[in-house]
């Protein structure tokens, strides 16, 4: 999937977008923002559902990918990004 985002294109996206880390109380395996994004970009590009979210793609959980999108959508980060293309 690294070809869907480039180092020098996750350089650029990257600082807008906010800070998360993994929890000390959470035993679940934590992905980072930039597999979550390659996420994103996979889902649009194929159309597929959220629910179709293969675990190999290493994005995390379909639910716990929703979930982030959605936090990002309600900070308004996608407006953000859209300036910076």
């Amino acid at each position: 999937m690294a070809e869907l985002l480039s180092d020098e294109l996750w350089h650029l996206l990257e600082p807008p977008l906010p800070k998360s880390e993994p929890s000390p109380k959470s035993g679940r395996f934590w992905v980072s923002k930039r597999h979550k994004f390659t996420g994103f970009v996979f889902l649009r590009k194929t159309g597929i559902p959220w629910q179709a979210l293969s675990k190999e793609l290493n994005c995390g959980h379909d639910s716990t990918c929703w979930r982030r999108f959605a936090l990002w959508n309600k900070l308004d980060v996608w407006p953000k990004l859209h300036g910076l293309l």
